[in-house]
């Protein structure tokens, strides 16, 4: 845990450091009315892999933002969103299990119930896509998602579902499973099952209830997991057929039922780039990230230059953190004071902020203020046609945003128990060689005493 130091600037450091926070406060002002962009994301653009985003849609030539119309978001993701990390991934450990596993014939899996923040409903479509491969179906359903409450980013049990698009490049998941999985049939919906008015559908289950033990039992052994799911399979009262296909259902327990390093280090390493996310939430993000770096480049222009004057801290401050406002309010400042700390260790002038909470912005805000650093927030980087486009997502979509603009920073602040922090710092790590500094300190530090018990079931 970080406890702040009382260590000052020198008197010469700290003029610096003001002049500099300054130019950076009317860069940063400045960028958010601009409609350019400095970096160009996507120099193939036979890169494009999915349609349209809003190809259903209806016609909106009567709105004046652009960025509300089927052109105008494609246009803006055809500029900002490529490359993606996942355009590198390589799938070939995947396609060499898949010629491997024993393939079932009309049995599918459906998987409906997976909640949580994004981090922990992300993991729940990955278990349940591991699952029907493991399992050798037929076919899996496109997994659906269960919502945040838009009233508040602290309710996930809403019993609200959403396609898996709502989230993910279905069309990225879609060409990647044909590219090197096509035994298995990705479906859209259970009707789309063939013979489906006389499917049969067991009781909902679980990977605990397949392996025999209880909830704590983890998947260690994928040919163990496959003589299990027979067995399972081979108990039903109605047997699978063409007539009477069988679709399995998973229950709410599938978040950690597979552990990424019982399986061949390159499939562990590459699985979480099947549910890439979408192409209009990377682009937003893209669009952040790179105003913060060329409003701190400008800015370093423009006074003089100092250490950590193209570096920016990333702070994550969720709902899953707390739960009384008194542990709220003692947490919240534990942040402020490491952010404090960070900001003045590094002689750092930027803290990007991920949060829903705008009273814990407002005093991480604050705080930092006070050893001149600017805090900001994702709103603060977007223009006025962003915004409005970026107010018609809702809170888990918004949480992407930070995530990926997260992923990014120079350092980041996290809490210990939150699974949001824990997988951005597993992430970070495996997109970078982590080193340390002079003093002995990592890029990432946690706060709060306890830790998160599933750290090792996150994918990446």
């Amino acid at each position: 845990m970080i406890a702040l130091t009382n260590r000052a600037f020198s008197t010469q450091n700290l003029i610096y450091g003001t002049i500099f926070t300054l130019a950076l406060v009317l860069l940063i002002l400045s960028t958010g009315s601009s409609t350019t962009t400095t970096t160009n994301y996507f120099p193939n653009k036979s890169s494009l892999h999915q349609t349209p985003l809003f190809a259903d849609s209806t016609d909106s030539t009567n709105k004046t933002n652009p960025l509300l119309t089927t052109e105008g978001i494609n246009a803006l993701v055809l500029e900002n969103a490529f490359p993606r990390a996942s355009d590198r991934a390589d799938f070939v450990a995947l396609r060499t299990q898949c010629r491997r596993t024993p393939w079932r014939k009309n049995v599918y899996i459906s998987c409906i119930h997976n909640a949580g923040d994004i981090v922990v409903a992300r993991n729940s479509v990955l278990n349940c896509i591991h699952f029907a491969l493991s399992a050798g179906a037929t076919g899996l359903m496109l997994p659906q998602v269960e919502v945040m409450s838009v009233t508040s980013s602290s309710a996930f049990k809403t019993r609200k579902y959403k396609e898996m698009g709502h989230f993910f490049d279905v069309s990225w998941f879609r060409n990647v499973m044909l590219a090197n999985c096509g035994n298995m049939m990705i479906l859209d919906r259970i009707e789309n099952v063939p013979s489906y008015e006389y499917a049969t559908f067991p009781e909902l289950v679980s990977l605990q209830k397949i392996m025999g033990g209880g909830a704590e039992t983890r998947n260690t052994n994928g040919e163990n997991f496959h003589h299990k799911f027979d067995e399972y399979i081979a108990g039903l009262s109605t047997q699978p057929s063409g007539k009477t296909p069988v679709i399995v259902r998973l229950d709410e327990q599938n978040a950690y039922g597979f552990k990424p390093s019982a399986d061949e280090p390159h499939i562990a390493n590459n699985f979480g780039y099947l549910a890439e996310f979408r192409q209009d939430l990377i682009a937003l993000s893209n669009l952040v990230v790179d105003r913060l770096k060329q409003s701190l480049q400008n800015a370093a222009n423009s006074t003089s230059e100092i250490t950590g004057a193209s570096e920016f801290i990333g702070v994550y401050f969720g709902p899953e953190i707390t739960s009384s406002a008194e542990q709220k309010s003692a947490l919240l400042e534990k942040f402020a004071r490491a952010t404090m700390e960070l900001a003045s260790r590094y002689r750092i002038k930027l803290v990007y902020v991920g949060t829903s909470d705008d009273d814990a912005l407002k005093h991480i805000r604050n705080r930092a203020a006070e050893v001149g650093a600017l805090v900001i927030d994702k709103r603060r980087m977007l223009t006025g046609n962003e915004k409005e486009y970026f107010d018609t997502l809702d809170l888990d979509q918004q949480s992407i945003v930070d995530y990926l603009v997260l992923l990014k920073a120079n350092r980041f602040l996290g809490s210990r128990q939150s699974p949001f922090s824990n997988q951005l710092i597993l992430k970070r790590r495996v997109l970078t060689n982590e080193t340390l500094d002079e003093s002995g300190h990592g890029r990432d530090d946690m706060i709060g005493e306890t830790e998160f018990r599933e750290q090792d079931m996150l994918w990446q």
